[in-house]
């Protein structure tokens, strides 16, 4: 029950805690439905907990301090040459690996962890 149509003493524990204080617009409440999570496996958090990780109060420490940030610039960018180095093995492999050799029946079963049903 999101809390909003009846009076906080007709609410259990659980619905005063997970209640919303306020209607949530349009863009978050379909934010909430076509989650990845919500949509493939059914909803694994009430929408309050869905607005309060979205909105970042979840994570906000009550006695903020200034804090030396770092852009993710190395991550970012090492991932990016491990993708271009994939796609250029990938490219050269294809090119010289046909369809038919990987179909083979010999080259099948020259893995043994690969049955041949």
């Amino acid at each position: 029950h999101d809390g909003l149509g009846r009076k906080q003493s007709d609410l259990s524990s659980d619905q005063r805690q997970q209640r919303l204080l306020e209607r949530p617009s349009l863009l978050q409440y379909l934010s909430y439905t076509f989650n990845f999570h919500t949509f493939f496996a059914g909803p694994i958090c009430t929408l309050k907990e869905h607005l309060v990780f979205m909105d970042g109060s979840y994570h906000m420490d009550p006695d903020p301090k200034p804090r030396n940030v770092t852009y993710p610039v190395y991550s970012i960018v090492s991932k990016l040459v491990y993708t271009l180095l994939c796609l250029a093995v990938f490219a050269v492999l294809d090119r010289n690996i046909s369809m038919d050799y990987l179909l083979d029946p010999k080259y099948m079963t020259s893995f043994p962890s690969m049955p041949i049903t």
